[in-house]
């Protein structure tokens, strides 16, 4: 009995050992320069082999790791399936590329088809697919000809026109890389959809002030002139001398009334009403919002993308000509704005009942989409109306947390993508009422 309880425990011992060696193994680059040249594919990374410790034998060990990790990386096998490699083809007078034999999965978010079927990537996506690999590029010519000139990175590089061109590939790849689906704003190849539904046109004096920027400076001007004569009159200090206060309330009433504020849109109502009455808008450099953003989702619609989740605006802080928006411009930004106002209290699935795309409501838009007929409108809204609605449960909203989020998060807000030096820092951008 000693003797089967003795290798009994030898035995559980051999696996414990042996489990425990497994869990610490690490990447050995000397077999996997061994089966380089028969696997394409390479074993699971490990954990770091060495730690730092300034000794020259650790400096040797190291040296014979990278030697055999580069004769692995230089001795494997390279290049790409002829049947599985797609094509794109430069043309530098439409500063885009032609996919003749489109696939692959980036088609769901990137590339446009003309009216003759052919699908044509932006240059931003065509320099980010190939630097990904996904596309091999070359320079656009009569797809009859035999010869094929290819490009590399660096040419595709030289193609940029300009810095600002530059600077919105690099935001495009970084967010890209980052897992969102980016597209170009304010892009007509696509049917549009917008929280402001299509009114009457504006009226011409309303318009005049909304597109000069001189005009809309004067009246800026004007307005900050009335709030200090309102305030140097009306709010004197004899009033604080005399006045009585009982409650804090009452004085912080009294001094927020000092203080001229830009009144906050902090409904749908409000942003309906603002959009066509909005007069003190300065438009110019640098109030450009570039990209329209979604987080990542499975039923994205290239054609009818909704919309988006955040929006970008481009600074290069590299550029001397380029300086902080002002606010002028930054009202201007906020005006221009049309995305999903999460601050409205609106859930993710319900952004269809309160979207226009083409004119339509989102919902309806959609089921005539499906359906490829143009049903009634009125009894397919109220339908889809009441399937919603049944579903759908509020939750309780906290006002005092509710309050605090607002405090934080602003109102309507935007991302700043600033460019320093090919570094790329995200501010968001928001309006915040202090003075509530």
């Amino acid at each position: 009995m000693g003797s089967k309880l003795s290798d009994e425990l030898d035995d559980r011992e051999d696996i414990i050992n042996d489990s425990g060696e497994e869990d610490e193994d690490v990447q050995d680059w000397s077999q996997v320069s061994q089966i380089a040249a028969t696997s394409i594919t390479l074993p699971r990374r490990g954990e770091k082999d060495y730690e730092p410790d300034g000794s020259d034998i650790q400096e040797l060990q190291l040296y014979k790791a990278k030697k055999l990790m580069l004769d692995t990386l230089r001795n494997s096998v390279r290049g790409s399936v002829l049947k599985s490699q797609v094509k794109a083809y430069y043309y530098a007078d439409k500063h885009q590329a032609l996919l003749p034999l489109p696939k692959g999965n980036f088609l769901t978010t990137m590339g446009r088809a003309n009216s003759s079927g052919e699908i044509w990537l932006d240059f931003h996506e065509f320099v980010y697919l190939s630097e990904r690999g996904t596309i091999t590029p070359f320079w656009g010519h009569d797809l009859t000809d035999v010869h094929e000139i290819p490009l590399s990175v660096e040419d595709l590089y030289s193609f940029f026109p300009n810095q600002n061109e530059l600077n919105k590939y690099l935001v495009y790849s970084h967010l890209k890389r980052l897992g969102f689906i980016v597209t170009l704003s304010h892009d007509k190849r696509t049917h549009t959809t917008s929280f402001f539904p299509r009114t009457a046109k504006e009226n011409r004096f309303i318009a005049l002030f909304r597109h000069n920027p001189v005009l809309s400076s004067i009246s800026s001007i004007f307005k900050l002139k009335i709030h200090f004569y309102q305030n140097y009159f009306v709010y004197s200090r004899a009033q604080y001398i005399f006045g009585r206060y009982t409650t804090n309330e009452q004085i912080y009433k009294r001094l927020a009334n000092l203080v001229s504020v830009n009144p906050i849109l902090k409904s749908s109502r409000e942003l309906l009403h603002s959009k066509h009455h909005n007069y003190c808008l300065h438009t110019g450099p640098g109030t450009e919002i570039v990209f329209d953003m979604w987080k990542p989702c499975v039923n994205f619609r290239k054609k009818s993308p909704g919309l988006p989740d955040y929006q970008i605006v481009i600074f290069d802080k590299n550029n001397p000509l380029s300086k902080f928006p002002s606010s002028l411009k930054l009202k201007s930004i906020f005006n221009q704005l049309d995305y999903k106002f999460d601050y409205l209290g609106i859930d993710d699935d319900e952004w269809d009942e309160h979207s226009y795309t083409e004119g339509f409501q989102r919902m309806k838009y959609l089921a005539m989409q499906r359906n490829k007929t143009k049903i009634p409108i009125k009894d397919k809204t109220k339908n889809n109306h009441k399937q919603v609605s049944s579903k759908r449960k509020k939750r309780p909203v906290n006002e005092n947390a509710l309050k605090m989020k607002r405090l934080k998060q602003g109102y309507r807000s935007f991302l700043m993508a600033v460019i320093d030096n090919g570094l790329i820092s995200f501010i968001r951008i928001s309006e915040t009422d202090f003075n509530c």
